[in-house]
């Protein structure tokens, strides 16, 4: 534990004694993670991922993440480009590719 890592914690938890905290994270970078029950789960395999109604939520959720992303990028803007027939020329793709 370095002595700014101590000056930083207590800054951002605004208390002097952050003791507690370092050792948590101490044991997170080592890998000691307890679970909250107690036991340690394992690796999740890919069928678990789908038939555990814990993991089943934030799986989909993720998915749901990354296609909205899609539609807010360059790659909405193409699809309006030739949905609507909107002729382009090539700097103002680079501009809107760019997002200047």
């Amino acid at each position: 534990m370095c002595v700014t890592d101590v000056v930083a914690m207590q800054f951002f938890r605004r208390s002097e004694d952050v003791s507690a905290d370092m050792a948590e994270m101490s044991a997170e970078g080592r890998g000691i993670t307890p679970s909250p029950s107690g036991v340690d789960p394992g690796p999740v395999t890919v069928k678990e991922l789908f038939s555990n109604p814990e993991l089943r939520r934030p799986l989909f959720i993720a998915c749901n993440l990354a296609v909205i992303q899609q539609f807010s990028g360059i790659n909405a803007v193409r699809l309006i480009e030739t949905l609507f027939n909107v002729p382009c020329t090539a700097a103002q793709r680079q501009t809107i590719s760019d997002g200047h």
